[in-house]
């Protein structure tokens, strides 16, 4: 499964990806609202795990991009 993780903390990112990917999921992370849009356009992911808090965006406002 290709899962994107969205959160602007590399530590969390981290967490997660290795948790997933030990599980044998393809995983891309994003920082920004901005990078999550170009990579779920790029990576075309089948499940986003997103923060409800990604910069000074709100998690739900990337969801409509």
């Amino acid at each position: 499964m290709k899962i994107l993780i969205v959160d602007d903390n590399v530590a969390i990112q981290e967490i997660i990806k290795d948790i997933l990917v030990d599980e044998g999921h393809n995983v891309r992370v994003a920082g920004t609202a901005a990078e999550a849009v170009q990579k779920v356009s790029d990576f075309n992911p089948d499940v986003v795990v997103l923060d409800a808090k990604v910069g000074d965006d709100v998690g739900f406002h990337i969801l409509s991009e």
